[in-house]
């Protein structure tokens, strides 16, 4: 009945006129007429339309911040601002700035997108759109960011696990984790952890941080205690959590290798006795002359199994233990080399 308008007025000389600010899903009626020097025609026939919701404006990036260059790689959240009116967000991610392929490119109806597994050292954009039912926003600005290597793994304790009468000189062992440039190692008389699951540091006997995935103790532990130990692993992205708590139980004895007296005349390795063993054996060597002597653990794909010496040694016959206690059964060899001498003998683990 056009009894209220929306919107009304004359002196317009072209036949169409764009309208704004009308209401999102509302039904309107519009007619017009015609006006010259000889007056005013009459109404045109009255039409109708219904509006539909407007489509949204786009978002604002939020983090990553823009050029940053610290993002870890294994897990990261892209996050935006709400758009007023959108119902769903378009996010897109990839390694090229013309967006020629894709990581991401998915819609949600959350204003975050948790990426993982991105490339280590990497330079990575990303944008984001708005939409609704009335269309989809253009896509924001592009951002960008590069990612630096991420967390490393958590480590797996060898040895010692579960073992007694260690040598108080213990010798601990830990698997590699990727991308990890240190580790840090700490043994405990009591396996209570704190906050950050740390051990409590009055029951701390020992921690360090190395670079290795081998620690011989230098000081020795006490005779006939059982001690508590666990490793974390740190890289630039930051640390792990730390491995699960084993324990063990020294001896009395202070090293694990046994030096027996009298000079022997040449190099040599020995079978390692007994030999099918479970778990444990010993092997011994005689060293001719001061040097430095590595004796190493392979299993049967070549992979190095567990570092027994790697140290300097003076001229002598000498003997160490085994213990292989958390590895399955199967063919092992150990090779010893001093100066120019190297031998390799086949062990046999059979549980």
């Amino acid at each position: 009945t056009f009894a209220t308008t929306t919107y009304d007025t004359s002196g317009v000389a072209a036949t169409s006129k764009g309208i704004s600010g009308l209401a999102n899903l509302a039904k309107y009626y519009w007619r017009v007429d015609a006006t010259n020097a000889g007056g005013t025609s009459g109404w045109s026939s009255v039409w109708s339309f219904t509006t539909v919701v407007s489509a949204p404006s786009h978002p604002t990036l939020l983090l990553p911040t823009n050029g940053s260059e610290d993002q870890r790689a294994d897990t990261l959240i892209l996050i935006w601002s709400r758009s007023n009116g959108s119902v769903g967000y378009h996010c897109q991610l990839s390694a090229s700035f013309t967006f020629s392929s894709f990581v991401v490119n998915d819609s949600t109806t959350d204003t975050t997108r948790r990426v993982m597994s991105l490339t280590n050292f990497k330079k990575y954009y990303w944008r984001v759109s708005a939409y609704n039912a009335g269309g989809e926003s253009a896509f924001t600005s592009i951002d960008s960011f590069t990612t630096i290597v991420a967390v490393p793994a958590v480590p797996n304790l060898l040895s010692p696990v579960g073992t007694s009468h260690q040598p108080r000189k213990t010798t601990f062992t830990w698997s590699v984790s990727a991308f990890a440039d240190r580790y840090r190692l700490q043994v405990a008389t009591r396996s209570d952890v704190d906050s950050l699951g740390e051990f409590i540091a009055g029951n701390i006997a020992f921690d360090t941080t190395l670079t290795d995935t081998t620690k011989k103790l230098g000081t020795p532990l006490a005779a006939d205690t059982t001690y508590y130990w666990h490793v974390l692993a740190i890289d630039t992205a930051g640390a792990s959590a730390y491995s699960v708590i084993a324990n063990f139980s020294t001896g009395s004895g202070i090293d694990p290798v046994v030096e027996i007296k009298g000079l022997p005349k040449e190099f040599s390795l020995s079978q390692n006795y007994p030999n099918p063993f479970n778990p444990t054996t010993t092997i011994s060597f005689d060293i001719l002359k001061q040097s430095r002597v590595e004796l190493v653990v392979y299993d049967i794909l070549g992979r190095e199994v567990r570092t027994l010496i790697n140290e300097m040694k003076s001229s002598g016959s000498y003997t160490v233990t085994f213990d292989a206690s958390m590895l399955p059964s199967g063919i092992y060899f150990y090779r010893l080399v001093a100066n120019d001498f190297i031998s390799i003998k086949k062990m046999v683990l059979l549980k």
